[in-house]
């Protein structure tokens, strides 16, 4: 009998907890939405990863500028054109998302992206985040990532990637793409 009760407990115990961890991602992004609505950026600081959001848009834009450079390797004034160019366009990139990627310019990118949300047909939003997120699609995806897509006008979708860290969920990556998939 002692030992049912305290597997029963266990059970509930870990019940619990694995409800208490599943919450966790929303309790992020409606962080995020409230400090969007309260124009906050002290409300969005302890839900940000700013290192790996810099990194992500870093990465991302640094991919999307090396596209049209020379390449880099060849000999002659065209590929020593193409490496400077690559170090300038790192160099000049570094420092805009580093600029950029404060509490204050993540809150300001979010309701940019309120802005450029389409309308809902037959619903005024009374908030930015009610805007942005309206229509928005949330996914869990694997254990440690919690995705929200918005659409945006122009056929572009704006995802906020929440990671785990620990049994804290964080945003660790902004990104607007196509809708196809293709990033602007």
């Amino acid at each position: 009998m002692r030992t049912t009760i305290i597997l029963c407990v266990s059970i509930a115990a870990l019940a619990v907890f694995g409800a208490w961890l599943h919450a966790q991602p929303s309790k992020a992004y409606q962080a995020v939405q409230l400090s969007m609505d309260r124009d906050d950026p002290a409300l969005l600081a302890p839900w940000l990863d700013l290192e790996a959001i810099r990194s992500n848009i870093k990465s991302r834009e640094a991919a999307r500028l090396q596209g049209g450079m020379p390449p880099a390797g060849q000999g002659g004034p065209g590929g020593l054109l193409g490496l400077l160019g690559q170090v300038l366009a790192d160099s000049v990139i570094g420092a805009l998302v580093q600029g950029v990627t404060t509490p204050e310019g993540v809150l300001a990118m979010l309701r940019g992206a309120a802005a450029a949300a389409p309308d809902v047909p037959g619903k005024t939003p009374s908030t930015p985040s009610e805007r942005l997120f309206g229509r928005a699609s949330t996914e869990l995806v694997g254990f440690d990532r919690y995705v929200v897509s918005a659409q945006l006008k122009g056929n572009a979708v704006l995802k906020l990637v929440f990671a785990r860290q620990g049994t804290q969920w964080k945003l660790s990556d902004i990104d607007v793409s196509k809708a196809a998939g293709d990033t602007l």
